[in-house]
């Protein structure tokens, strides 16, 4: 066989090219830290070179079209109630129902509701005391229904139909 000249060996290329390689990663790797810790301005970085802090505003909280006040109270002195119930029922049905027992006067209760304004009740019963019991149901601050009872035992009912 003739003599065939020495094959050049391709190590000393892959070698450099994995430097350079290795190079861009690293180097792109410590300029991502300086930009990210606040060394090194970024994009977000003001002419100062103080960092912005960018935020994002919260979206607000979506608001009820009406507030509704459940009230009871005694003319006479009665201080708590044996139960008082409110609710509120649209065509679907009931969006709220709350009993509650052991009640101390005056009482009052208000609620955030949405249009169509549903059909809103309040039942109070007295727990004995000879006294007159006032029930109330406010919309919006306006007074809607006001309804009184008398005697030992009593309750109250106020309503107010759907709209």
């Amino acid at each position: 066989m003739a003599n065939q000249p020495p094959r050049k060996s391709k190590g000393l290329a892959v070698a450099i090219a994995g430097l350079v390689a290795l190079g861009v990663v690293a180097g792109g790797t410590v300029v991502w830290v300086l930009i990210s810790t606040g060394i090194l301005g970024g994009a977000d970085a003001g002419p100062d070179g103080t960092r912005l802090a960018v935020t994002q505003a919260a979206s607000p909280e979506p608001t009820a079209d009406h507030t509704v006040t459940f009230e009871v109270l005694s003319r006479d002195g009665a201080s708590s109630l044996g139960s008082v119930t409110y609710s509120a029922e649209n065509a679907e049905g009931l969006l709220l129902h709350e009993p509650e027992s052991s009640v101390e006067l005056p009482f009052q209760k208000t609620v955030e509701l949405d249009d169509p304004l549903p059909s809103l009740t309040m039942w109070a019963f007295n727990r004995g005391a000879d006294s007159v019991l006032i029930c109330r149901i406010r919309v919006d601050g306006t007074l809607v229904v006001e309804k009184s009872s008398s005697g030992y035992f009593n309750s109250a009912f106020c309503q107010v139909p759907a709209k």
